[in-house]
């Protein structure tokens, strides 16, 4: 997601096909505003519910959100709030050491 935040960012306005990777970027940004939980993490496996959380997909996807906010992107109304409970969340799985922590199941 990042990845193509960048890529969309940079390309040039009016090349065959600039318009169909932003709007890609869009369609997948959205998709994950599907699957990210109420505390702002995500599952592993996104789709699946079953599997546990990850630690760093909140970190890439706050990245993500916020830079594609700034680049015209992704509109504000839309993503400020998940990329606000995607910060926080990544806040909460830094170890005393700034490291990500694992989830582990009970």
């Amino acid at each position: 997601m990042p990845g193509l935040i960048d890529v969309a960012a940079y390309l040039p306005e009016g090349l065959a096909g600039a318009d169909a990777v932003r709007a890609e970027a869009l369609g997948l940004a959205r998709r994950m505003l599907d699957y990210q939980m109420a505390d702002g993490n995500w599952h592993c496996m996104v789709h699946e519910p079953q599997s546990d959380p990850e630690s760093s997909t909140p970190a890439f996807m706050a990245s993500a959100f916020f830079r594609g906010m700034a680049l015209c992107i992704l509109p504000v109304t839309e993503f400020a709030e998940p990329a606000e409970r995607a910060c926080r969340a990544m806040e909460a799985n830094l170890g005393d050491d700034g490291n990500l922590k694992g989830f582990r199941r009970p």
